[in-house]
Parts: structure tokens; C-alpha cells; sequence
């Protein structure tokens, strides 16, 4: 690793040495190149941030001519009753945020927007203050906005929205997981396994990753040659139905976010239904263990590097204002568990 004194420079050459990285390659991540691999530029600027380097990054330190940069992030509160939304999301994206903050000298100004009440951010009576004037230089939403606030936030300021994608008539960058692929390789380990009648579980058409989700399940069982039928694709966890499409041969299900999974883990289980043995079920997001059961199969968002990237997006649509919106997909792991 790279041990150099605090009067001593950090140089591209040390960043790329202590990645195994040409230095052509470095700068190329520093500069926000959409050419060079997104991992590749998230593990750059990750480590330039950690290693204070002070060099030709797009953001330098503070000057008279390039003053503290002041972000805002949204963070929109779940419906309390609502599966949909791990608690621990938003943390994982803020502390990406907090790493990175103070080398790039920005500034993050966090406000939660309860569930119901999503147009008081648009009122400057109930919205944070640095809203109603000039400080604030550009916002990044978590968790999901009507598109008709997020264009009329991204109207005023250069804006980033995790994970919720957004029409194209809405200039806003995404940072977000790769749903589909996820999801292709969730329906490739149950085929693995002997599989080949499936159901799906969670969608909910207002969000956009729970339709890719849906449409990367659809999308894989069609490449497999398989049969889908339209009644196992499902909105909640109807343990009834679940059994009888069990009857008909269905023995595995794709659930779009593991709080379904492990709702329908329990209840089957309740049952005296076997999980994996008579029903395999997976999940996503990869939250630790509910209900009282072992961890199931599942997907692992890079929370802490999708948030870290949204900022570096951020800035670089401040520097670059007139650049097409930018879809940035962040790949992940998948966790083999006991429910598949």
C-alpha cells in the first residue's frame, strides 16, 4: 500500500500502482470517462478520496475560485407497512456519501420527506431553507419520487436519483443496481438445480426496478424455453395460491425484495411446507434474516459504492451541464443461501 508523509504529494503513479492500474487508466477514472469500466472508476476515485490526492481531479481543493460545494440529499420515508424498502438502504447509500464528502470539500445537507407528504419539498414554506436560496448545488433523491416532483426539482438543480429511474424527458442522472442481471443469474442457479416451473412474487408497477426485475425474470424464462403463466406472477405473498401452483409443479420463486421471501419462507414453513426441498424461494437486497429464519438466497447491492458514485456524478454534471443524462448499473453479489 501506498505510506508517503503528509508533506509528500500523491501522484496518479501511486493510485495506479497500488491498483495494478496502467496511469493512463487512473486519470482516465478521475476525469469521470464513461469509456473506462464504472467499478474500475468507483475503485479510482474511492482511493484518490482516501488518499487526499489533491491532483488533477475533477474536484480540487478548496480555493476563492472553487468554493465548498453544498449537496442535497432527499431521502423519501417509506410507508411504515411497506416491503419494499429495506431500513437499511439509505444508510448504506449515505455512508458512500460521507466517505468521499470531505476530500471532494462538499458539504451534505440530509432531509427525510415522510411518506404522504412528498410535495412539501417543493413548498419553500416546509422545505429545508438552503432550498429557497442560492447555496444549494445540486440534490440526489433516495428511495422513490413521483417523476412529477423529480422533474421539478431537476429543473433547478443538477440532480442524481438512486435506483428509481426516470423518462427521458426528465434530465436526471441514475445511479442503480443491474437489476436484470441479477435477476438472470437468480433464475440461472434454481435452473442449475433442477427447476423448471416458475413464479414470481413482489412486482409493483409504480417502481421502475421491480418492473426490470420482473422483466429480466420474464425475459430468462422465455430464453429457457419455459412456461409462464400469467396467474404465478404476483403482487404479495399469497401462501394459498403458492401451495396450489406448488400442486401444478411451480417449486420455485423469484421474489423481487426479501421481505416477501421471508414472509413466504415463514409461512410455508408454518405450514409444514419444506424450504428448498418442496419450494425454493429467493430474494433481493440482501437484509439480514426475518421472521425467525435462516438466510435465504439472495442479491447484494454495493449500497456504499452507489452512493459514493451518485456524489462523483453529481459533481461531474455541475462540471458538465449540458452532458445527456448518464444510466450508471452497478453489478452484485449474489448470496447462495438455505432457502434454494
Amino acid at each position: 500500500s501506498v505510506n508517503k508523509s503528509r508533506n509528500m504529494k500523491i501522484t496518479q503513479a501511486d493510485i495506479a500502482r497500488q491498483l495494478n492500474l496502467s496511469v493512463t487508466t487512473v486519470s482516465r477514472a478521475l476525469q469521470n470517462d464513461p469509456n473506462i469500466n464504472t467499478e474500475t472508476r468507483n475503485e479510482v476515485q474511492q482511493l484518490a478520496a482516501k488518499l487526499n490526492y489533491q491532483g488533477r481531479t475533477s474536484v480540487k481543493a478548496k480555493t476563492e475560485s472553487n468554493p465548498m460545494r453544498m449537496i442535497g440529499v432527499l431521502v423519501r420515508n417509506p410507508d411504515p407497512s411497506d416491503a419494499w424498502a429495506p431500513d437499511d438502504v439509505a444508510s448504506g447509500y449515505l455512508a458512500g456519501m460521507s466517505k468521499i464528502a470531505p476530500a471532494l470539500n462538499i458539504s451534505l445537507m440530509i432531509h427525510y420527506v415522510n411518506y404522504g407528504d412528498e410535495e412539501s419539498i417543493l413548498n419553500s414554506e416546509t422545505q429545508p431553507p438552503i432550498m429557497r436560496d442560492d447555496s444549494l448545488d445540486g440534490l440526489i433523491l433516495i428511495h422513490h419520487f413521483a417523476n412529477s416532483i423529480v422533474k421539478s426539482l431537476a429543473q433547478k438543480w443538477p440532480t442524481v436519483t438512486l435506483v428509481h429511474d426516470t423518462p427521458v424527458d426528465i434530465n436526471a442522472d441514475l445511479i442503480s443496481m443491474d437489476n436484470s442481471d441479477s435477476i438472470r443469474r437468480v433464475v440461472e442457479h434454481l435452473y442449475a438445480r433442477g427447476h423448471r416451473s416458475f413464479g414470481f412474487c413482489g412486482f409493483r408497477p409504480g417502481l421502475s426496478w421491480s418492473r426490470l426485475r420482473l422483466g429480466a425474470f420474464m425475459q430468462s424464462i422465455h430464453e429457457k424455453g419455459l412456461e409462464l403463466k400469467q396467474e404465478n406472477i404476483l403482487n404479495v405473498a399469497d401462501t394459498q395460491h403458492i401451495i396450489k401452483a406448488r400442486e401444478e409443479g411451480v417449486t420455485a420463486w423469484v421474489c423481487s425484495v426479501d421481505r416477501i421471501a421471508y414472509i413466504m419462507v415463514r409461512e410455508l414453513t408454518d405450514l409444514g411446507i419444506k424450504v428448498p426441498q418442496d419450494i425454493a424461494i429467493t430474494g433481493f437486497d440482501a437484509v439480514p434474516p426475518l421472521l425467525n429464519c435462516p438466510q435465504i438466497t439472495t442479491v447484494k447491492p454495493p449500497l456504499f459504492k452507489m452512493g459514493s458514485a451518485a456524489l462523483y456524478q453529481l459533481i461531474r454534471r455541475l462540471e458538465n451541464p449540458h452532458n445527456p443524462p448518464l444510466k450508471s448499473l452497478f453489478p452484485c453479489e449474489m448470496i447462495e443461501g438455505h432457502s434454494s
